[in-house]
């Protein structure tokens, strides 16, 4: 019995670790991309658009689904405009 739940524990263990091996994996793709592809990522330019769109169609291919979410903000009497990328399953 006891061999039994250690195998389990250690498979579990495994597996757990493999997955974090692969989030890692594709965080590093991701961060890379986004440094080296889309350098100066500010709201309105080209870039960031380019980031935006390349990071919707990247969760698109893992099974998500990803919107934008236009917000404003106030600042020194003016309003600002920006987008997030809103990601869910």
């Amino acid at each position: 019995m006891i061999k039994k739940i250690a195998v389990a524990v250690g498979l579990a263990c495994l597996s757990s670790s493999v997955w974090a091996v692969d989030y890692g994996d594709y965080a590093q793709v991701t961060v890379d991309r986004l440094i080296h592809d889309y350098p100066g990522r500010y709201r309105g330019t080209e870039n960031f658009a380019g980031a935006a769109d390349w990071m919707g169609q990247r969760m698109l291919s893992s099974g998500y689904t990803a919107v934008r979410q236009d917000f404003t903000w106030m600042t020194g009497g003016s309003s600002r405009a920006s987008q997030n990328v809103l990601v869910y399953n």
